[in-house]
This record gives C-alpha cells, structure tokens and sequence, in this order.
C-alpha cells in the first residue's frame, strides 16, 4: 500500500491528478490489454470496470506518486461510470485484488490513489514473458467496449475540417497498398527501450516511459490493420495494410502515426533489410530550396539560400558555425521562413524548438544554455534572417495574388484550397508560408508516387519531403515529378538507413 502523503493545499483537477478518462471509441487493446482483457477481464467485468482497469494501466507508469499510484477524484469516477459506485462495481475490483488504494479525506481535500494490486500485478508478470509485437501477430486487437476485434483503419478521403482532400492526394494514396517491416529488430529495440526507462534518474525514466507509450501506441496502429508475416532472405517479416489521412495543408499522415512516425532509429532497424531493396529518400533542404526557387521566378534571387541548397553539407556547416545540432538548426531555419517570431519566448516556435532539443536530451541544462544557443543562431543565422523579411514580403504581393482561386481564396501546388486573409498579419503570414511550402512539397511527392507503376518501384511509407520505397526511383521518374508539381529544384537523396 502506497504510504500516506502529506495533506493537499487544493482540490485536486483532473488534469493534476492524471485523472483524464480517454473515450470509449479511443481505447484498443494493447499487449496488455489484448489476452488480458479478453480472457481474463471482459469476460467477468463490465465496460465500465474494464475501462477503469484500461485507464489505470495506461496511466501508472508516468505516474509521479508512491509505487506509480493513480490519483483519482470521486467526482471523475461518478461521472464518467456512475455504475461503479451504484451496483458495488468499484468495490468488487478492490475485493478481487485488482486495485489497492488508500485513504481518502475530504476534509484534506484528498482523493484515493490507486495501485495495482496483486491480481493485476500478476497478470502483469506473465504478460512479460512475451515479446510485444511476436505475441501480437495472430492475436487480434480487441475494442475496449465490447471485447470484439477492432476494425481496420481505411484511409480518410478527408482532412480534419472534414473537406474532400485533393484528387491528386487521391491518386497518391491509391498507390500506397502495402508496408514491409522487420518486426523482430523493433521488438528488440522496444525491449531495450523498456530497460532504458528503469535506468537514470526521476526525469531520464519518465522520458523514456513516455517514449515507450508513445511507440507502442504507432506498433498498436499497426497491429490494428490487417497484416500478415513473409520470409525473404532468411528474416520473417511482418507485412501490413496502411491507413493514411488528409490535411489541409496537403500533406498526408499515416492514422495513429504507424511507421511514418516513429522515431529515426526505430525506422533504421524496421527497414534495414536488404533481401526487400528498400530505400529511403528525402528532399535535401526542401523548403529553402522552394523559396530559393519561387524568389528567383519573381525576379528577387536571395544569394544565401541559392548557395545554402546548392552545397550538400551546408546544413551541417552552419549548425557548426552556431554550435548546434544539425536537426536543431534544420528545425530553427523552417520555424524561421514560416514566419516565427524572434525573441526569447517558449510561445515562438524558434525559440520553442530550443527548449525541446535540450528536454530530449540527457544532459542538464539551464535557461542561459537554451539563450546562449538561440544568440548563436541569431549571429550566424542573421542572412538567412533578412532573407526571411524578403521572402515573406514577396509572398504577400507576389505569390498569393498569382495563387488566387477564384475569390478571397488560395490554391497551393497540391490543391487544398485556403481563404486569404483581411489583414496579412505575421501570424497569417507564417501560415500562408507553409500553406504554400507543403502545397509545393506534397505535389512532388504525390506526383512521384503515382509514377511507380510506369517506373517500377513500390511505395512503401510517405515520410511529407520524402518516400520510402521498394526497389530505386530511377532519375527519369524525378524529373517528370518536378515538372508536374512546378517544384524545379527538388532534389531527391537517398538517405542510407
């Protein structure tokens, strides 16, 4: 039993007390929750119960209390499953060793905490001795609700305004049937990742605890879809039927983040099989290439970003000029030419994207790191800075007029289609810069997509400035692309995995 805490100053909300209760609709089964929900829980506790048991599983390891205890307010509990407290519910989960908790005291405004408790643990413990994703294969995911298998995920024709996406994402999408993964590699990256969050200190393990969750969450997304295993070259890998979805912008994301977006490393080991072919391409500084290119056509080239595209290591020469890593200054320079504001300000996403880089590493920091850093890119950034002053005033009187879709609209490169502001504020602005910029980058994107057949290549993933595939995109199938989306300069690397 968790011991007893020192009186709270407040009523706990349910924020603070971790207390949210995710939708019904929300909640598949993970590995824990799959065996374990259908065998051992929803076929003796109600809904209400079993979402209960979801919720506290899903929460106690970010947990900041005694033994990851899950604070959790009467008020919450009632309103959200009444049947808990009115048909003795609660209480039979507490009898049967699901859950311990301990003292609750109004007057100390002080709700009950719960732990796991010995049946649960022990579920718990033999649902370890399984690999995540193996164990998954030929175990479907179960819906919360009602303990019956949860359907696959289709793509979504719409984005999230709920318009029709463009017809040339259409095309795009119909040309992405299938996705090939080494399941074992992440199975053992997940596994040492779950070591990981044991290690360290408080801050480093909830790091990692989250990053587990996070991941786990994109394999249950795949699970999810209809997916079966192969064997090519020796290593049985696990095939699946992605599910993608619009934007408003023009991009397109894989629904419940899938591979597209795990992190970099973890994708390293999905794909890195070569008995499959399997290459991973991205626009080398695609934005800054765009705007160099769109500057140049209305007749204002900007040196600094001719010259920045035109070499290959300029990125990494100019991250360290400033003493930055090199995804940092990539990460500054976008915030930068969409219009983000200057200043020492975690509401601006440049100096936002400071803070972030130096919360996802391990080493301690300070408030004089995160501005010493953010001085040092104003410094050697400084033409890019001015450049950013042109392009955005270039963008107001140039580039939108010649854009305009029919009235008080703009069509970007894709075909989504956005009003055009009374005022050109710098908050519009930024937004009309990447309305623009992602037009450009998913038109060349899609238009190469649907090229595959004619060229001989299978898509795999979409990755927004770039494609993983099956089999070479060979030169001529680029070019095409580039002169269908009107993006000129794009120029496609193949990064090795």
């Amino acid at each position: 039993m968790p011991r007893k805490r020192q009186p709270h100053n407040k009523t706990i909300s349910m924020q603070e007390s971790h207390a949210y209760i995710v939708p019904l609709d929300e909640v598949i089964a993970t590995k824990k929750f799959s065996k374990l929900f259908r065998d051992k829980i929803l076929t003796k506790y109600s809904v209400a119960q079993a979402h209960l048991i979801a919720h506290v599983l899903d929460t106690f390891p970010l947990s900041r209390e005694d033994g990851h205890a899950v604070p959790l307010p009467y008020n919450v509990l009632w309103k959200k499953f009444p049947s808990l407290y009115k048909d003795g519910e609660l209480q039979q989960l507490l009898d049967d060793g699901i859950f311990d908790r301990d003292y609750f005291s109004p007057s100390e405004h002080k709700c009950y905490y719960y732990v796991a408790g010995a049946t649960l643990l022990a579920w718990l413990e033999e649902d370890k001795r399984e690999k995540y994703i193996e164990s998954l294969l030929n175990e479907p995911l179960v819906r919360l609700v009602d303990g019956q298998r949860a359907a696959a995920l289709k793509h979504l024709l719409f984005d999230n305004e709920g318009k029709t996406i463009p017809a040339l994402n259409k095309q795009a999408l119909a040309s992405l049937t299938t996705n090939i993964v080494n399941y074992q590699e992440l199975d053992w990256e997940l596994n040492l990742l779950a070591r990981d969050s044991e290690r360290g200190d408080y801050r480093q393990r909830q790091r990692q605890r989250l990053k587990v969750q996070i991941i786990t969450s994109y394999i249950r997304s795949i699970l999810r879809q209809k997916h079966w295993t192969i064997s090519q070259g020796g290593r049985p890998l696990l095939v699946y039927v992605p599910a993608y979805k619009g934007s408003r912008f023009g991009r397109l994301f894989e629904r419940g983040g899938g591979m597209q977006a795990m992190p970099k490393a973890l994708k390293q080991v999905a794909y890195d099989f070569l008995s499959v072919h399997a290459y991973n391409y991205d626009v080398r500084s695609c934005h800054v290439a765009l705007i160099a290119q769109l500057c140049r056509e209305e007749g204002h080239p900007l040196p600094v970003l001719e010259e920045y595209v035109s070499h290959k290591d300029a990125k990494q020469e100019y991250a360290r000029k400033a003493q930055m890593d090199v995804q940092l200054w990539k990460a500054c320079i976008i915030s930068l030419f969409y219009g983000s504001q200057l200043g020492k300000n975690r509401h601006f996403s440049l100096y936002r994207d400071m803070w972030e880089s130096y919360e996802a590493g391990d080493a301690p920091y300070t408030e004089v790191d995160v501005d010493r850093t953010y001085e040092n890119f104003l410094n050697v950034g400084l033409p890019f800075i001015q450049a950013r002053q042109v392009w955005l005033q270039i963008l107001k009187d140039k580039i939108v007029p010649r854009l305009t879709y029919k009235t008080n609209f703009v069509m970007n490169q894709v075909g989504c289609t956005k009003k055009i502001p009374d005022a050109c504020t710098v908050a519009e602005l930024r937004a009309m810069s990447s309305f623009v910029c992602i037009g450009y980058e998913a038109a060349f994107i899609d238009h190469l997509m649907t090229l595959h057949e004619a060229y001989g290549w299978e898509n795999r993933s979409i990755e927004h400035d770039g494609l993983i595939t099956q089999g070479r995109i060979p030169e001529e199938a680029i070019a095409k692309a580039r002169n269908l989306s009107a993006f000129y300069t794009a120029h496609l690397e193949e990064a090795f995995f």
